[in-house]
């Protein structure tokens, strides 16, 4: 009995489909070969940099000697000064500090009211000589007038530089964290008075004590002399405190 012809055999195989799209540039990417072909990437439109080999490269130090190469290109080194050229520059600009201990003023020695006085008087005489004025006061009426201004001249420096003495110690006191700012900004104040801040326990004839027990003082408030009488114009305040252990104890005031 002859087996009849299987379905396979009888139909053609039918044909795949094919499709109809354009295939896309090769320098185009699309999400397709984005997925498909990660590591590929769009090509650049400027070409490619030559790159120069190392030995003709220029200011490039020379592995051997240590120079600089000059390379094919005959394009100087760029300027760039080092330190140590800019700060012999500086060096040179800038004149040296003085060292010379002649052009510094000396502190003129403190002075009293008699020794004004004495200088005054003794000068007079001499003075009104020259100016030859007749109706010129006697010796006695010039010494008074002059020992009477320059008493009142003293007396109100005296005034002056305690009233300034107690304002500073005033602001020190009151100024909390800010003193180190209101010290450096009173100092040049006081320095150009000739009025002197102290801050040194140890000259102890320029402070009293006021409270504590201890072989040591803790500054309360400073001290302020007058440089130009050298006298004391307004005493600092010390207290006693316990010294800590290893240190000696300080002078008695």
């Amino acid at each position: 009995m002859p087996v009849p012809p299987s379905s396979s055999s009888t139909t053609s195989a039918a044909p795949l489909p094919t499709s109809t799209a354009t295939a896309q540039p090769d320098d185009h990417i699309g999400i397709r070969d984005l997925i498909h072909r990660p590591n590929r990437t769009k090509q650049s439109l400027m070409p490619p940099k030559k790159k120069i080999p190392k030995r003709e490269r220029s200011h490039r130090p020379c592995p051997a000697c240590g120079q600089t190469q000059p390379g094919t290109s005959t394009k100087e080194a760029p300027h760039k000064p080092g330190g140590l050229r800019r700060r012999r520059e500086r060096s040179t600009e800038s004149p040296a500090p003085s060292t010379d201990v002649a052009g510094i003023p000396a502190t003129p020695d403190p002075i009293d009211a008699m020794t004004v006085i004495r200088g005054v008087t003794g000068r007079l005489p001499d003075a009104l000589k020259a100016a030859e004025i007749g109706d010129a006061p006697s010796s006695s009426a010039l010494a008074a007038a002059v020992r009477r201004a320059v008493l009142d001249e003293f007396r109100t420096r005296a005034q002056f530089t305690g009233r300034l003495a107690e304002i500073d110690a005033l602001l020190r006191s009151r100024a909390g964290g800010s003193s180190e700012t209101v010290e450096s900004a009173m100092s040049a104040h006081l320095r150009e008075l000739r009025l002197l801040r102290v801050t040194e326990p140890e000259e102890s004839d320029r402070f009293v004590v006021t409270e504590g027990e201890g072989d040591t003082f803790e500054l309360l408030s400073p001290a302020y002399v007058d440089e130009l009488t050298g006298k004391v114009v307004l005493a600092g305040q010390l207290r006693r405190v316990a010294a800590p252990a290893g240190v000696n104890g300080g002078e008695e005031a």
